[in-house]
Formats: C-alpha cells, structure tokens, sequence
C-alpha cells in the first residue's frame, strides 16, 4: 500500500467525521493496495466490504478549569514534604547507625584474630643452630646439641632451635594492618554518623 493510498484513507476515515448513517467500501485492487470510497467500485470483480459507520459526533469534553488541579497538588506536596523530610533523615541516621554498629563488629573481630594467631604453626618455623660460649650454654644440654671449636680456638655448644620464619611475621603483620584498617573504618563510620545526625 502506498503512502498516498494511506493518507487517502486517513483523510476519508480518521479526518472527516462521518455522519451518522454513512457508508464506505474497502476493497483491495489489481496492484494489492487498499483502496476506500463511498460508492462500491464499478466493474469490479474481487471482495468489497461494506463499512457501516454509526459513530455519533465527537462530543466536547466537559471544561475543568486546569489552574486548580496543580494548586491542589502543590498544596499536597507542601503538606507531605516535611513529613518526607524526616522520614529521610530518620533513615540516614539508622543506616549510618548500622554503618558504625559493622564497623565495630569489623575491628572486634580483627582484633580477636591477632590475638588469637597464637605461636607460630609447623609451616611457618624455621630452624638455627644457635651457639653457646663456655659458661653460657644451657644447665642441661639437649640431646642434640654438639660441642664446636670456634675459630678463636675455643669450645662452644651448638644447638638446633625452632624459631618464627618470614611466614610467620608475613601472617602477623596481615592481622596488624587488618585490626588498623577497621580501626580507620570505624573512625570515618562514626565521623558520617555524626555529620548526618546533625
């Protein structure tokens, strides 16, 4: 269908108001458009439908005068906004509120991990063989000390200690920085409480 078969029925269907009574023709011709008329088409052999039109007059719409409405409205939304207002700053004071009550929980639980990190585990010892002067070596040498020539000539103790590896330090100062990062956490949580509570 062309554009001007389109605007043809526009005009014929949507712009002129029938009046009541009135009768049109749909049919399709030859080349496939649609094609609309107040008369049947002559000589036509293929379907014709008959559009029985019992549209009344548009009526007009009852007037309302358009300047109360939004006067009414700004009325409404006068009245609200104040309530509207401390709705939202009773909300911001409790989500900040529960901000601070994580951020405590945050630094309470980092605190409880480096306390309880405990002495050193397997994986993170290391040994040294640590050296004895004459009259400094323990009272009771272990088993597996061995007694060494130093270069000065003199006899030392030597034995084997389990002490902390870089493993060990590497875990301790995580949990320190963890414990200082949730006390500025809880710092900043506090200092937004009380700048939205004011």
């Amino acid at each position: 269908m062309t554009i001007r078969a389109v605007l043809l029925a526009l005009l014929l269907v949507g712009f002129a108001a029938p009046s009541p009574g009135q009768t049109l023709y749909k049919w399709t011709d030859a080349q496939g458009r649609i094609q609309y008329s107040d008369r049947p088409p002559k000589d036509f052999k293929g379907e014709v439908t008959r559009i029985e039109s019992d549209a009344q007059p548009p009526q007009a719409p009852a007037w309302v005068p358009k300047a109360a409405e939004p006067r009414a409205q700004e009325g409404k939304q006068v009245e609200k906004a104040p309530g509207d207002m401390n709705s939202r700053r009773r909300a911001l004071r409790e989500k900040l509120a529960a901000g601070v009550t994580r951020a405590r929980e945050r630094l309470e639980a980092a605190k409880k991990a480096l306390d309880e990190a405990g002495s050193p585990r397997v994986d993170e010892r290391q040994v040294v063989q640590q050296r004895f002067a004459r009259g400094t070596q323990p009272a009771t040498p272990r088993s597996n000390c061995r007694e060494v020539v130093a270069s000065d000539g003199k006899k030392q103790l030597m034995c084997p200690a389990l002490v902390p590896g870089e493993g060990y330090y590497d875990r301790i100062r995580l949990l320190e920085e963890a414990v200082a990062k949730a006390e500025e956490d809880l710092t900043l949580a506090e200092r937004a409480y009380r700048q939205g509570a004011d």
